[in-house]
C-alpha cells in the first residue's frame, strides 16, 4: 500500500512561511499558490508577537500551519519538496 504524501509535512517546510513558499518556488501551480495565500498567510500571526526571527519563521511556518490546507494541498507541497531534493 503505498503511503499518504499528506499526514504529515516535509521537514523543508518547517522553517519556510507560505508566502516564502508562493513566491520563491518552482512548480507551484496557482490552485497552491492561492491556498498558500488565502489559508496559510491568512492564519500567519504577526511579527511583533516573536522575540526572535526563528520563533516568527517556526510558528508561521507551512509546517505549523499544515492542517489549514486540505489533503491534496499538502500532497502537492510535500511532492514538491521531495522534488527539489
Amino acid at each position: 500500500m503505498k503511503r499518504s504524501t499528506y499526514n504529515k509535512p516535509h521537514n523543508k517546510l518547517r522553517f519556510i512561511t507560505p508566502d516564502q513558499v508562493a513566491e520563491t518556488w518552482d512548480g507551484v501551480d496557482k490552485n497552491l499558490y492561492s491556498a498558500l495565500w488565502r489559508k496559510g498567510v491568512k492564519a500567519m500571526r504577526p511579527p511583533n508577537e516573536f522575540e526572535f526571527r526563528s520563533e516568527y519563521l517556526f510558528e508561521n511556518s507551512v509546517a505549523s500551519l499544515w492542517d489549514k490546507f486540505s489533503k491534496e494541498e499538502k500532497s502537492e507541497l510535500n511532492k514538491l519538496c521531495q522534488a527539489s531534493n
